[in-house]
């Protein structure tokens, strides 16, 4: 896959996830193949799971230990 995706942006959508194994496919690694097949995997599954939504809404809250600026 030549362009950025987020995780979330993955998992929602099914087109970019066949560009992202076919880059895979299109090097003609075994090991990117792997990789790739197990990312969007992943990323299905924590879509599934809700953790996907968990996570963002963590990383929309601002962190309660920082040191005001």
């Amino acid at each position: 896959m030549k362009r950025k995706i987020s995780d979330e942006a993955l998992a929602q959508d099914p087109a970019a996830q066949l560009e992202f194994i076919a880059g895979a496919y299109e090097i003609n690694n075994a090991d990117a193949i792997d990789a790739a097949l197990t990312h969007v995997t992943t990323v299905r599954r924590m879509k599934s799971k809700g953790l996907l939504d968990m996570f963002a809404s963590y990383s929309d809250e601002p962190d309660e230990d920082a040191a005001p600026s």
